[in-house]
């Protein structure tokens, strides 16, 4: 229980750290050390009018969201349409939509 607790205090600390030197929570997708990864997919459903199950070729499905820029120009994706993306090396689950492939 003190292990615990003393793993907690640890845990706030440095979160108060991060909070002060980034004046963020958590660290946002621009703010990591390693770049995005592109890659090519294919929208297989939309599930929101910001969020999109795609595919990439390998057969791996996830979850991609609209990128801030394609919000202010609003651009519905079909099913079947190829997108490109950015995904981050620390999560294969979920990528940012940044345009239709090809444009």
């Amino acid at each position: 229980m003190i292990i615990l607790l003393d793993l907690m205090v640890i845990f706030e600390k440095a979160c108060a750290v991060l909070i002060l030197e980034t004046g963020r929570s958590r660290p946002s997708f621009h703010s990591m050390s390693e770049k995005p990864i592109p890659a090519v997919a294919v929208v297989l459903a939309r599930l929101s009018p910001v969020t999109y199950r795609i595919a990439l070729p390998n057969g791996k499905e996830l979850v991609g969201h609209v990128s801030k820029a394609l919000r202010d120009n609003p651009s519905d994706f079909e099913a079947d349409d190829q997108v490109t993306l950015e995904m981050t090396p620390y999560d294969f689950s979920r990528a940012r939509i940044v345009g239709l492939a090809g444009k």
